[in-house]
């Protein structure tokens, strides 16, 4: 985040964020954003601490979720916005979003519906393995846990140490080309890339 474009915390109420849902949109329209919501504290109607936003974007990448937070920290002139990118959002998460959340944008008419189709698949797949792994693993429990059996794989787990190894070193390096922070956040092509080696590690 740069530090200029964000001033303070402060406490958030759903009616700002309302009133400001023309300039919002616009946001959104700029930066791919194909659906955003409102949803946590404020779309429950308390007074939030943040304001928690998702978004999907057309097409995801880090450069547009960067710019679209910092957008956002510039016109709602706070720091303590929380920007959530639908594309990579965990399953549960996802449907409190889109069950509970307030619609601000949306770029097609009906998305909202098609994503609430492509959750509910997702959310019965979700059901029956989750019931499959508690059935296995009470199964595991009341039997115990047998070791014997297992084989570990000393050629994978020598690769994965030397690929930590690798990945650690290339790190370290990248470190030493940034003097100071401010640097770091700077260069977005060279934090983007560091931020891909500590994500491979």
């Amino acid at each position: 985040m740069r530090r200029e474009f964000c001033s303070f915390p402060k406490e958030f109420r759903l009616e700002e964020i309302l009133q400001n849902r023309d300039r919002l949109q616009t946001l959104f329209q700029e930066g791919g954003v194909a659906a955003a919501y409102l949803f946590g504290s404020l779309a429950e109607g308390r007074l939030g601490g943040d304001v928690d936003i998702a978004v999907l974007f057309e097409r995801y990448s880090f450069e547009a979720y960067e710019d679209l937070y910092e957008a956002l920290c510039r016109l709602l002139k706070a720091d303590n916005v929380d920007l959530i990118p639908l594309n990579r959002t965990p399953l549960p998460l996802r449907r409190r979003i889109l069950l509970q959340g307030i619609l601000l944008y949306e770029r097609i008419p009906g998305i909202t519906t098609r994503l609430l189709e492509a959750l509910l698949a997702d959310w019965e797949d979700h059901l029956h393995l989750t019931a499959v792994l508690r059935t296995f693993l009470r199964a595991r429990i009341q039997g115990g846990y047998n070791m014997s059996g297992r084989r570990v794989d000393r050629e994978r787990v020598e690769l994965s140490l030397s690929k930590l190894d690798e990945m650690a070193a290339e790190l370290a390096q990248r470190r030493e080309a940034f003097p100071s922070f401010d640097e770091f956040m700077a260069e977005r092509d060279r934090r983007e890339l560091s931020v891909h080696y500590l994500r491979i590690a």
